[in-house]
């Protein structure tokens, strides 16, 4: 059931996003790097239209922290993908990680759950 769900909503999303695509207008996709969404037939005819492009970046370079299991926080890297069609977007959304700082994963603690609310 809760992939009908997901999947239903990414048709939607991604109808969303052809129509702005046709009428010259922008869009900006987001979804984790190991998502499942990325594999969908949807989602593949969509990445294969002209002018529309993928990039990976990772969100310790923008922010994305978690808690380090002592009252504090640090980075969490969590990759993401980034669909769209505007050049100037994807050449915002690809920075990835530059190593300078240590990670906390995302896995146990209920740290994955909490890294998604924004």
């Amino acid at each position: 059931m809760r992939m009908r769900q997901a999947t239903g909503h990414m048709k939607f999303a991604v109808k969303a996003y052809k129509k702005q695509h046709r009428q010259g207008r922008y869009f900006l996709h987001e979804h984790p790097a190991s998502a499942s969404s990325w594999k969908l037939p949807v989602m593949q005819r969509l990445l294969s239209e002209p002018g529309v492009v993928v990039v990976t970046a990772d969100q310790c370079m923008y922010g994305q922290t978690t808690s380090d299991g002592h009252g504090g926080r640090a980075p969490a890297k969590k990759p993401a993908k980034f669909a769209t069609n505007s050049a100037k977007i994807a050449a915002e959304t690809t920075v990835r990680c530059d190593d300078t700082h240590l990670h906390v994963g995302l896995m146990g603690g209920g740290r994955a759950g909490k890294a998604a609310i924004y």
